[in-house]
């Protein structure tokens, strides 16, 4: 009985940790804000994508070498952090790259955005 219990805390625990979804239909006024910067970090030597998104599950990154190829040259799993904003380092030069967001939500996958920065 007391391993039962304890396992039962223990997966409480882990549970109550995740940050959740948000239900934006229902808890407008509860609805996560950030005040951090959102803005692409770049140098030489690597750039620094985030994104915030509170609904998401899942954000991957694709990269393009132009603005008019079809398929991504590279594409990334982007993690999520404080105040639901995904972010992802990627190392090497990135000047002249073209870039996309592809956010997962439970309702399944959104059209790719560059994003509003």
């Amino acid at each position: 009985m007391k391993q039962i219990l304890l396992s039962l805390s223990i997966i409480a625990m882990i549970t109550s940790c995740r940050q959740q979804p948000i239900d934006v239909d229902t808890n407008y006024d509860e609805y996560p804000k950030t005040d951090a910067s959102l803005w692409l970090d770049y140098a030489p030597e690597r750039t620094v994508f985030k994104l915030w998104s509170p609904v998401a599950k899942a954000v991957k990154l694709r990269l393009y070498e132009n603005g008019h190829d079809e398929a991504a040259i590279e594409i990334h799993d982007m993690q999520v952090g404080e105040d639901y904003v995904w972010t992802l380092e990627v190392a090497g030069d990135l000047n002249g790259r073209y870039y996309t967001y592809q956010v997962l939500t439970t309702d399944g996958p959104l059209l790719e955005t560059p994003g509003i920065y």
